[in-house]
């Protein structure tokens, strides 16, 4: 393998990350955005407690994801409050829309650039602790 084509390899899941977390994809079209905004519109509007177990704007979100085994931590949040290298994702971002209105246990699955993210939802839970910078 040559030099570059090491790099390449390297910086890939980086990539693959990026695109799936981030908002700066292609805007969501008149479905998606029509999906997000119904969900929303059930999500907080909603007060019984197996309701509020859903992933929402400021819920903190456990993920396993089926690719590489990892686990991580995110925060849901509006346009504008992401920071995906700090774990707030945009609810717009392929995977923010995938994660909104997921329980424990739902399998989600967000597709960005021909890159495919399959994850299982471990536990939703009040807003994540602040972390230091």
């Amino acid at each position: 393998m040559t030099r570059a084509a090491t790099r390449a390899a390297s910086l890939c899941p980086a990539l693959r990350r990026a695109a799936l977390a981030s908002g700066w994809c292609l805007p969501p079209g008149p479905v998606e955005l029509s999906r997000l905004v119904a969900a929303l519109d059930t999500l907080l509007g909603d007060t019984d407690d197996r309701e509020a177990q859903r992933a929402r704007p400021g819920r903190c979100i456990h993920l396993l994801s089926l690719h590489s085994g990892d686990t991580r931590h995110l925060t849901l949040v509006l346009p504008g409050q992401d920071e995906p290298r700090q774990g707030r994702i945009s609810l717009f971002s392929p995977l923010g829309a995938a994660l909104l209105g997921a329980r424990a246990g739902d399998l989600i699955e967000a597709r960005a650039f021909g890159w495919r993210e399959r994850a299982c939802v471990l536990s939703v839970s009040p807003p994540c602790p602040e972390t230091p910078p």
